[in-house]
């Protein structure tokens, strides 16, 4: 296979070309967008040997800044914030009912370390740090409580057994009720 460069592919054989992209298993990565960088370092540094740099960079659709940026910061992010493990598993276990907003002013006030929300919040998730949330039932209002003393009073519903027969009520037919699509009555 010839020399390919990533914007011009003339001096490759073709076949070739296309019987490798067709073969690696890193090939299906154009079709899914929601790859991350890191994945596609990942892949090309396993392919970049065999089928080279450019070519498995054009694959990936990963420029080649992204490439060279990657291997100089190679620095994970479980690994950057490892320093937080010990602490965020010491607070989960101490008060798990906290959440993230009750956990941040503890790392500020206690720890002094001062960090972004979003940071302690995917650490959370990646260390599968369980939280304990409860939604709590909210308090009853004035008039719901005003009904709960009243008890069987309040049930209006059973005090109007004996009304459905009285000289009062009104029997409502269907001939008496107006048409809607007029407005006038029948």
């Amino acid at each position: 296979m010839g020399r390919c460069y990533q914007r011009d592919l003339s001096g490759c054989d073709r076949d070739a070309v296309s019987l490798a992209l067709a073969e690696a298993p890193w090939s299906r990565v154009e079709r899914e967008p929601e790859w991350y960088a890191e994945q596609k370092v990942a892949l090309v540094e396993t392919a970049k040997d065999t089928y080279g740099l450019n070519l498995a960079l054009t694959t990936v659709a990963l420029p080649k800044s992204t490439w060279y940026y990657q291997q100089k910061h190679k620095v994970a992010y479980e690994e950057k914030y490892a320093y937080l493990l010990p602490i965020l598993e010491d607070i989960a276990r101490d008060h798990p009912e906290y959440g993230v907003p009750r956990i941040m002013p503890e790392l500020r006030e206690e720890h002094n370390i001062e960090i972004n929300h979003k940071v302690v919040e995917r650490l959370l998730g990646i260390w599968d740090l369980s939280i304990l949330r409860s939604t709590h039932r909210p308090r009853p209002s004035s008039i719901q409580q005003a009904i709960a003393q009243a008890g069987e009073l309040a049930n209006l519903v059973a005090q109007m057994e004996g009304i459905g027969s009285s000289k009062y009520s009104t029997p409502i037919s269907p001939s008496s009720c107006m048409p809607m699509d007029t407005g006038r009555p029948p």
